[in-house]
């Protein structure tokens, strides 16, 4: 008996349902309303994102006929919602969101669709045109929602309350032309002129197809001049527009990246002054592409004395008179550390090295401030300043705290047990002072540099190619013993932009 009743229920379940197929059979045992229930498969939000690249961007509504008579005509249409309707569908304030212009979709909006007898459900297509969209949003704050919103409605059909709104949200990004450089670049125009390379570069994308140009805006350049200098506390001059050539970005087709010399001139710009251009991207030669509203800055200088560090490729050792390892001085390398070696006697007699050919070298010890080096630059420099390394192992290694340096054009050395000249250097060379320097740290790291003042330069310049360095302070309780890891040049290489020769 008790697998009999669920039998029946099966049978009269299939025998309603069989019946419902048959159209006079369902509209006599169905209600009106359940006659033809119309109902969006999607409903609520659709969120979209799509790129100003596109030129057409089409969803599709899909609209289901369903109840208990659906094999005959049903009719609807879809309805765009007010702003004041979208919001309080999306739980939104009424002043935060906006619906898309009516020119940037093309929808059968507020005209009869039918679903034919035969047909169970309806396609209705939405195109839309991104670009429009995007303008539209550039008037407004980003804090505005982009809607769409569609209701379905049926003036002889039940439509499902349930299942008959579409929000559609609109995410749309531009590829955007950006810039490569940091906020504000130091710029030094060395010589006469500077041609300094700047970049900029497509962002949201990941391809370009189209060549088009993008400007540089110079219209606001004294209104950025204020404004960066009032928060900054500055009081920077504009860079003279003849000071400065640019063209404007060129982009070709597939590439994501332009570059542009921006030329820079010594002309109309007062020496040892400091001068500020805003860089801003202006008019692009396309509607596809928008533009960063970033302003980027280049701090320009054009000091009288143009200073370089130099390279020390050419460097070499030529005179040691304390210790043998003077070569870790110019190796790079702030873990090695020349030092005048405790352990070893204080020469008294003559103790040249006769054997040792790579550079004047001795076997004994000597204290400050009789120790020396000596340094081939490699060529003649104008002398700038000396920076010093200081050891990082912290082993003895980084306790020089004073020393003189001098220039010479030439050097010479001949062992002849001179002992005075084997401490001081000085027989057959011109040595000319450079620079003291004084309370070197004794902190690992450097270089430390000490430089001349250009009151200093102007005073006379200092060349030479030779450099000697001889200790004359120290960190340690033992006065007569120091040590440190590196040595450092700078160079004078152009006054007023004028090259030195």
């Amino acid at each position: 008996m008790k697998k009999t009743i669920p039998a029946i229920l099966l049978f009269a379940i299939i025998g309603i349902l069989l019946f419902a197929c048959n159209d006079d059979y369902g509209k006599n045992i169905f209600p009106d309303k359940y006659l033809k229930i119309l109902s969006l498969k999607e409903s609520g939000f659709i969120d979209l994102k799509m790129n100003t690249t596109q030129d057409k961007v089409i969803d599709s509504i899909l609209v289901f006929k369903g109840g208990g008579y659906p094999n005959s005509v049903s009719n609807m249409k879809l309805k765009v919602l007010t702003r004041e309707e979208a919001a309080a569908f999306g739980g939104y304030d009424a002043d935060n969101v906006q619906i898309i212009p009516s020119d940037a979709y093309e929808m059968i909006a507020d005209e009869n669709v039918e679903i034919e007898p035969e047909g169970r459900y309806k396609y209705i297509p939405v195109t839309f045109q991104p670009l429009k969209i995007y303008n539209a949003m550039k008037e407004y704050g980003d804090d505005v929602v982009w809607l769409l919103p569609i209701m379905l409605e049926s003036a002889t059909d039940t439509v499902n309350l349930a299942k008959n709104k579409i929000l559609y949200r609109f995410e749309v990004r531009s590829p955007l032309v950006d810039w490569t450089i940091e906020d504000v670049s130091n710029v030094e125009i060395t010589y006469l002129s500077l041609d300094l390379p700047i970049s900029v570069k497509i962002a949201n994308s990941e391809s370009n197809v189209q060549d088009f140009i993008c400007e540089l805006d110079v219209s606001q350049n004294e209104q950025l001049l204020e404004a960066y200098n009032l928060q900054n506390g500055t009081a920077y001059n504009l860079l003279p527009a003849e000071s400065y050539q640019f063209d404007h970005f060129s982009f070709n087709a597939g590439e994501m990246m332009a570059t542009s010399n921006l030329t820079l001139t010594r002309s109309g710009l007062q020496s040892d002054h400091e001068y500020l251009l805003p860089m801003k991207l202006g008019a692009l030669s396309t509607e596809t592409f928008d533009k960063t509203d970033d302003v980027k800055y280049l701090l320009v200088s054009n000091p009288k004395y143009s200073i370089k560090e130099m390279d020390k490729n050419n460097w070499k050792i030529v005179f040691t008179n304390a210790n043998r390892d003077a070569p870790r001085l110019i190796d790079g390398n702030l873990e090695t550390a020349w030092m005048i070696p405790w352990w070893i006697d204080v020469a008294y007699t003559d103790d040249y090295d006769y054997g040792f050919k790579e550079y004047h070298a001795f076997t004994k010890r000597r204290d400050m401030p009789n120790a020396a080096v000596v340094i081939d630059l490699g060529r003649e420099i104008s002398f700038a300043g000396m920076g010093i390394g200081q050891g990082t192992l912290d082993m003895g290694d980084r306790d020089m705290k004073d020393c003189e340096i001098y220039l010479a054009e030439t050097f010479t050395f001949v062992p002849d047990g001179d002992m005075a000249n084997y401490n001081n250097v000085e027989k057959g060379n011109t040595w000319k002072f450079a620079i003291n320097c004084t309370n070197i740290p004794n902190i690992g790291g450097g270089p430390y540099w000490y430089e001349l003042s250009t009151s200093e330069i102007d005073s006379g310049i200092i060349k030479g190619r030779y450099v000697k360095i001889r200790p004359t302070g120290s960190h340690r309780n033992d006065p007569k013993l120091c040590s440190f890891s590196e040595v450092y040049a700078k160079e004078i290489v152009a006054i007023d932009g004028v090259v030195l020769k």
